[in-house]
């Protein structure tokens, strides 16, 4: 095959392909075959895997794909177009330590996600090992976790202006220690942003505006630089994708259920409790010789997330990108490799869009990874 023959395709914008996969997860959580699927899914988010498809008809179409979850037995990505049942397809793979593996496959089934774009279930040839590529202690799509309602605690501000919608959101945190303001306008809710600090600002997207980013802006300009979750029955992928570069931190699409919105909102609206999170031992804990490194290690870790926050107050992109760069070099090192990819998400979201709010969910999620660092082996190693 000459090199005339191989057709490179643009690649899926990174903001919309992160908008078409969440929203395909808030599906998902309410469907209700997740739990009789013979493999169950490790989310595997990839913006920038390189795939290689041989067309039926002749011809290689060679691009990057972003995935959005794997099994021993397969992945799912997104794509530009259909794809006909048993194409053949080529990705390369990043492994947790760094290393590249390629895999191939075919196409087991191919449904539309929203148009022109495509989810592809691809069955490899030869089963791989997941835990090399995806840390196994990671949610499993379509099974996920609860959050209990004692661990979240809070203040909410939420903007919707169907005063019906503003109950039932209200209603779901009974029980809990979440404060919620409910508003039906922005006008309202800027008066209550210059009265009050708030975690987490819900809002739907406004349907009497073609401009979503101003909509979003509005709020950031009256003084408020936290979270921004998306409460919405909106479907254009478009406007979706325009809210996600406007600073949205995650979407939980209507209609929608209590676990799922627990689970979104408990990055900013966790207490922090320990006991409520697993906690992550080192791959090297059986090692004596290694047990007062690993203590330093930890307690080293835990005063980089000191200086994290210090640096995102004052709004030091370099200083969160220096730090990030440190725990992703020196975490596998210390058999603690979550840490490790952890901090490399949020490096190549600070690499490629240079704000910290695009990476907000990345720096969550690394820093309840280091938080949950802990000496010694786990319990059942130790009896």
């Amino acid at each position: 095959m000459t090199s005339e023959e191989t057709i490179r395709t643009k690649r899926i914008p990174p903001q919309l392909a992160k908008a078409i996969l969440d929203r395909l997860d808030e599906q998902d959580a309410t469907n209700p075959r997740k739990d009789r699927r013979a493999n169950k899914r490790i989310p595997y988010r990839r913006m920038d895997v390189m795939a290689h498809i041989t067309q039926p008809g002749g011809g290689t179409v060679e691009c990057c794909v972003p995935t959005r979850d794997l099994h021993e037995n397969g992945i799912g990505f997104l794509h530009g177009t259909y794809l006909h049942k048993g194409t053949e397809c080529r990705l390369r793979l990043r492994k947790r330590n760094g290393d590249e593996q390629i895999v191939t496959g075919n196409v087991a089934w191919c449904r539309l996600a929203t148009a022109p774009y495509h989810l592809i279930g691809l069955r490899f040839k030869s089963p791989i090992v997941p835990k090399l590529f995806v840390d196994p202690s990671d949610r499993v799509t379509g099974g996920a976790e609860t959050v209990r309602e004692t661990s979240l605690a809070g203040k909410v501000l939420h903007v919707d202006d169907q005063e019906l919608d503003r109950k039932l959101f209200e209603l779901q945190f009974r029980g809990t220690a979440v404060q919620v303001v409910g508003v039906a306008s922005q006008t309202d809710a800027i008066v209550q942003l210059n009265r009050s600090g708030f975690d987490v600002v819900v809002c739907d997207l406004p349907q009497n505006t073609r401009n979503v980013g101003d909509a979003i802006q509005l709020l950031r300009r009256a003084g408020f630089a936290g979270p921004i979750v998306l409460l919405t029955a909106e479907t254009n992928a478009l406007r979706l994708a325009a809210a996600q570069r406007a600073g949205i931190a995650a979407t939980v699409s209507k209609p929608y259920d209590r676990t799922t919105l627990f689970r979104v909102l408990s990055t900013w609206l966790s207490t922090g409790d320990p006991v409520a999170e697993e906690r992550i031992h080192s791959q090297l804990a059986g090692d004596p010789q290694m047990a007062p490194l690993i203590e330093n290690y930890i307690n080293e870790v835990h005063a980089s997330i000191r200086k994290l926050h210090a640096a995102l107050d004052a709004g030091d992109l370099s200083q969160v990108r220096s730090i990030c760069h440190h725990l992703k070099a020196n975490g596998a090192g210390f058999g603690f490799p979550q840490v490790s990819s952890a901090a490399m998400e949020a490096a190549k979201v600070l690499d490629a869009h240079r704000s910290l709010s695009q990476a907000s969910v990345e720096l969550k999620h690394l820093e309840s990874i280091c938080r949950r660092l802990a000496t010694g082996q786990p319990a059942s190693n130790t009896a």
